[in-house]
């Protein structure tokens, strides 16, 4: 719908990793004007390309169709082929996995915000003709010849911008950025690429090639990690109850866990392993800060008596959406843009996408939020 601030294209893609490469291609240019980026750094570019044949063929056979859709060899050096951006920015998400033995059917889910300004890349409010950062994200499913079929919501870049998704195997995961982190720490290194995978390309290998949980936690430790633009970090599930939260270093070191125990496994917009104490969390002066929706969300779980249904996941992730109207000027406010609920065992996802504001009778003078409702998607491997 044209005459809504979200426009949300759900793409269904089939054959080799070189066709799926190539037609994304063809989509961020035709639909957002995005191809691959000039980066006169040759030996980067060449010791990258090596990196993804060796630790990842199957995107390098995507870089490869990305190449021929310019009508160009991906051992040309002086691009960059590795990712297809359509624009960059930080996010402040809420996510929680129910095992199955802690739900009313017995099935596992992944519950998630997606928040993030409705303005410019910069936050500001978009002028005439100006298209909002996050207005155009995609649900694809992806069939490829090699490597697990997924399905996963696209946002950023169109060749590897898994921000949530799962695969055929059951596993389910979740990026979100690491706010404590960008605001209190010396962040390297950052900006720029190098041979491993950026933030979200890791999260594309992840449905790419692993099964379970602990194959996810084998390839983290094994990959090599930089950040693009920022810190971020992971909740990881599996169809048999299985999660971790992966948590990078600011420095890029190793990453930390946070093993699940069993319970609704909980993260936000800081790094767990820096605040092991939950019950003595800072207070947020914003009422959606990162510590506040978390206490939120952890006081809505332990307060809950005997197992979750859907109708409870729906709420408690409600209940920290962002709502949040800031001063007037020239901030566009932040919105939770989509909740999407993945359910590993069934292989289906349920999304509600925001849609804009819209005059609100109740209220004269007033808006209230407007959502597109629970869209309803599965992977049929």
């Amino acid at each position: 719908d044209t005459d809504t601030f979200m426009e949300v294209r759900h793409i269904v893609l089939r054959g080799s990793n070189f066709e799926i490469g190539m037609k994304l291609a063809e989509i961020a240019y035709r639909y957002h004007g995005a191809g691959p980026l000039p980066y006169p750094d040759y030996e980067t570019n060449i010791a990258q390309l090596g990196y993804f044949k060796e630790k990842h063929p199957m995107h390098a056979e995507r870089m490869r169709g990305v190449a021929a859709a310019m009508g160009k060899d991906v051992t040309d050096s002086t691009w960059n082929f590795s990712s297809l951006f359509y624009g960059v920015q930080l996010s402040g998400c809420s996510v929680v996995f129910y095992p199955p033995a802690t739900t009313e059917d017995s099935s596992g889910v992944l519950s998630r915000n997606f928040d993030f300004t409705t303005g410019t890349f910069s936050g500001t409010i978009p002028g005439e003709g100006e298209i909002a950062a996050c207005a155009r994200p995609y649900v694809v499913e992806m069939y490829p010849d090699e490597g697990y079929p997924s399905l996963y919501t696209c946002v950023f870049d169109m060749l590897a911008g898994a921000m949530d998704g799962v695969n055929s195997e059951g596993l389910t995961v979740a990026i979100l950025s690491s706010n404590d982190v960008i605001a209190e720490c010396e962040i390297a290194p950052v900006r720029g690429f190098r041979p491993g995978f950026n933030e979200s390309q890791i999260l594309r290998y992840l449905l790419d090639t692993c099964a379970d949980a602990e194959e996810a936690k084998a390839a983290l430790k094994n990959a090599d990690l930089y950040y693009n633009t920022a810190p971020y970090h992971y909740l990881i599930a599996d169809r048999h109850g299985n999660a971790f939260i992966w948590e990078n270093s600011p420095d890029g070191a190793p990453g930390h866990v946070v093993e699940g125990d069993g319970t609704p496994l909980i993260t936000t917009n800081f790094l767990r392993h820096r605040y092991p104490d939950p019950e003595s969390l800072p207070v947020d002066n914003y009422p959606f800060g990162w510590f506040n929706r978390f206490r939120k969300l952890r006081g809505c779980v332990a307060g809950h008596a005997g197992r979750f249904d859907e109708s409870f996941i729906m709420d408690t992730n409600a209940g920290v959406a962002i709502v949040y109207v800031p001063p007037p000027g020239e901030a566009a406010p932040v919105r939770t843009l989509w909740h999407a609920l993945y359910y590993p065992q069934g292989l289906t996802a349920k999304i509600d996408f925001y849609l804009g504001e819209v005059v609100d009778p109740d209220s004269p003078g007033g808006a209230r939020i407007h959502r597109s409702g629970y869209r309803e998607f599965k992977l049929n491997p």
